[in-house]
């Protein structure tokens, strides 16, 4: 919608410069009149400049009238805006976040999966201490020395 407003609005700044162009031609040239002539329509303007200073100060007018239209192309061509860099930054953000959410959720998951085979294998190092230590127990039995006698 943004863009749309721009765009209109340049339309009609365009269309302000071209009546006050259209203006000026007929300051400068008060014998020429606009005719259609297929529908005989005749639009005669005729602006009473008598010498060349009034016709000089009649385009100065419209020269200034002419200037916000100017300003206003100037400023849809050079000025950026920054609402939408806004948007793009945040967009970017969002993915960004996205991705390490995603990042982070695969990260947990491989977390359980080690968790699971680091239970796993303390299990099967703790049965097998224990059975190391059922053997101990077994062959230590009958021959026990002292050194001492009791």
């Amino acid at each position: 919608m943004n863009a749309f407003n721009r765009f209109f609005g340049c339309l009609i700044a365009i269309g302000w410069i071209a009546l006050m162009a259209g203006a000026m031609v007929l300051i400068w040239n008060p014998g020429n009149s606009f005719q259609v002539t297929s529908s005989n329509l005749r639009l005669g303007w005729d602006i009473p400049t008598a010498n060349s200073s009034e016709q000089t100060l009649a385009t100065i007018v419209a020269v200034l009238l002419m200037l916000p239209a100017f300003i206003l192309l100037l400023a849809e061509m050079s000025i950026r805006d920054r609402r939408a860099d806004a948007a793009v930054i945040s967009g970017e953000v969002q993915r960004r976040n996205r991705e390490l959410e995603e990042r982070n959720a695969a990260l947990s998951r491989d977390l359980e999966r080690e968790r699971g085979r680091n239970q796993d294998a303390a299990r099967r190092s703790e049965e097998a201490s224990r059975r190391n230590s059922e053997r101990r127990v077994e062959t230590a039995g009958p021959r026990r020395w002292h050194l001492f006698g009791r």
